[in-house]
């Protein structure tokens, strides 16, 4: 069985796509915010709550600073883009809209909590997605590239402004 993990899960969006993940068979794991009242099948045994808004318990200040400034809106398309996502859709995401600093930053993601399964399956994308090895230069040399975007043999598509200048 799948699994996806939804913040807001109480919020109107949030309901939505926990609603929908679980009429497609998923075991939905959501935050929720109890202020909020719910719509959502919190008796489907598919259904785990997790009872703390997720983006405000890893970027609250303590007395010790905060663990993480959390901005919601770096996400695949925009702030508003989905909070979750399959590891297909990131994977379309970063092989043809992605920018390099994004795939970049994806050699530094590492599961810590929930589905290491699913963790692991996440990390063997990012492994391929951040194979820069396969990335080479055309010719030997500081050569201007003259395409607007490169793609490497793992597919990935590196924009570049022009003009741009390779060793």
């Amino acid at each position: 069985m799948k699994t996806a993990i939804v913040t807001g899960a109480s919020g109107n969006l949030g309901q939505a796509v926990v609603n929908k993940f679980l009429a497609e068979g998923f075991k939905v794991i959501g935050t929720v915010n109890h202020n909020e009242p719910a719509k959502v099948n919190l008796d489907n045994p598919n259904f785990e709550e997790v009872a703390v808004d997720l983006m405000d318990l890893i970027s609250r200040r303590t007395e010790k600073g905060a663990p993480f400034h959390t901005d919601a809106r770096l996400r695949p398309n925009g702030e508003k883009g989905l909070l979750v996502n399959t590891l297909e859709a990131y994977e379309e995401y970063y092989r043809r809209r992605a920018q390099l600093w994004e795939i970049q930053s994806l050699t530094r993601t590492r599961p810590v909590a929930g589905d290491m399964a699913l963790g692991r399956r996440f990390q063997e994308l990012t492994g391929r997605l951040t194979d820069f090895k396969s990335f080479s230069p055309a010719g030997a040399g500081v050569r201007r590239i003259k395409s607007p975007k490169r793609i490497s043999e793992s597919g990935i598509r590196f924009p570049v402004s022009p003009p741009y200048f390779t060793a």
